[in-house]
Parts: C-alpha cells; sequence; structure tokens
C-alpha cells in the first residue's frame, strides 16, 4: 500500500476508501471487509462522503463530492479514489494519461481530476491552502466575531493566512448584538487586559454517544479577554 499522505487514483479498487474518519461528512457505521491485491484482508468500519479541493493541471479548483466513501482504518496513511467506483456512476466520465500525468473528465469538460506520479502512485492534486481564500469576515465568524484588536496575527501560529481588516467593515451580527438603549456599565476591572491570561473552562455533560475517538465528554475553553 502507498504511503503517500493523501488521495492516489485507483484503477483496480471498487470503492472509495480512507483511513481518516475525519474526512467523513453523513458518517453511518457499516462493517464489512475489503480484499486487497496480496489477498490480505482488513475491516471496514464506516462510511460517508467526502469533499475533495482538487486542483487541474491548468490551475482551476473545484469541489469534487464522493458518495459512499469507506472508512478503513487499516488503509495506511493514503485515500483510495476508485476509477470503477467513478465508471459505475454511469455519467459520462472518462480516464486519460500522458506522460506522468493521469486525468479524469466528464463528457467534453475539462478534467475534473488531476493525478501526477509520485513514485509508483498517481497522486490526485489539492488545493493546500484554502485558509489563505477565506475572506477576513469569514474568519472573524468562524472565531466567534472577535474584535479586530483581538484579531491579529501575532496571536495565531498561522498568522500569514489572516487577511488584513477590510476598510469600513462592519458585521451585522456584531451591530445586532451590541445595540442597547443606554451606555452598558464598564466592566474593564473585571477582565483579563492580555489574551489567553485567563481561560475560564467547563466540563460538559456526558454525551448519549462516544465519539470517533471514544470520548464521553468535553471541554470548552473561553478567553477572558474582551
Amino acid at each position: 500500500m502507498s504511503s503517500y499522505p493523501g488521495w492516489i487514483i485507483d484503477t483496480v479498487a471498487s470503492s472509495q476508501m480512507t483511513n481518516n474518519p475525519d474526512l467523513l461528512m453523513n458518517f453511518e457505521t457499516v462493517k464489512g471487509t475489503v480484499w486487497l491485491g496480496d489477498d490480505s484482508v482488513i475491516e471496514t468500519c464506516g462510511r460517508g462522503t467526502v469533499v475533495i479541493l482538487t486542483k487541474t493541471s491548468i490551475g482551476h479548483v473545484s469541489s469534487v463530492y464522493l458518495k459512499r466513501v469507506l472508512w478503513v482504518p487499516g488503509l495506511g496513511s493514503c485515500s483510495w479514489l476508485a476509477w470503477r467506483a467513478i465508471v459505475s456512476l454511469g455519467k459520462g466520465f472518462s480516464l486519460a494519461s500522458s506522460g506522468k500525468d493521469m486525468y479524469i473528465f466528464r463528457e467534453n469538460q475539462p478534467e475534473v481530476i488531476w493525478g501526477k506520479l509520485d513514485r509508483q502512485d498517481y497522486v490526485v492534486q489539492e488545493e493546500k491552502e484554502p485558509a489563505k481564500k477565506i475572506t477576513y469576515q469569514q474568519w472573524h465568524e468562524a472565531l466567534g466575531h472577535p474584535s479586530p484588536d483581538y484579531l491579529k496575527c501575532n496571536n495565531y501560529s498561522d498568522a500569514t493566512n489572516l487577511p488584513k481588516v477590510p476598510k469600513d467593515r462592519q458585521c451585522k451580527t456584531c451591530l445586532t448584538s451590541k445595540s442597547t438603549k443606554r451606555k452598558p456599565t464598564s466592566i474593564t476591572d473585571i477582565c483579563s487586559d492580555t489574551p489567553f491570561k485567563l481561560i475560564h473552562s467547563n466540563l460538559g455533560r456526558k454525551f448519549s454517544k462516544t465519539s470517533f475517538a471514544k470520548s464521553n465528554y468535553y471541554v470548552t475553553f473561553i478567553d477572558d479577554c474582551m
């Protein structure tokens, strides 16, 4: 099995497979087995939908949805993009290769998936840095609507991914939540003055079902700094 930590195009496998359960959406537990080319057998523990952000040979980026992807913990560090499973959809897909490149087309459209030869495997080319394409507002919402003074590059390890604050930006959610008929009482005396200096935490109650990592509880962490 390949040791490449990504998706490889497999022309023999009959099902899409991954060893990473974090990629799976709409997960459902399905027990089964998979036969490998060396006649060994490994267990499947579930299946779901995976979205791959692919990059074509001409620089286009698109989202490819793979359904009924099997979760196979013993697969190794790679994931298999099964050509036979794609053909079985009956939607006009075709496979072509040229030198060290392999392409998957749909009818007469430009390629939807591009694979480059790496050692013995054709590796699906993915857009690896989607965070740089996220707008400031999307970061602002994802991090819980912090103020621009708090959302600074020096507070995060991946600082280069944070875009600059747009001029005259307004967040509708922030404006609505801060609207009031009177000036609120100052709370500067009871709040921390430095990010991450004072963290409030709380242990949630036990879940009715365990997580993929066999966990039953969750912990919340809230920064006291405003």
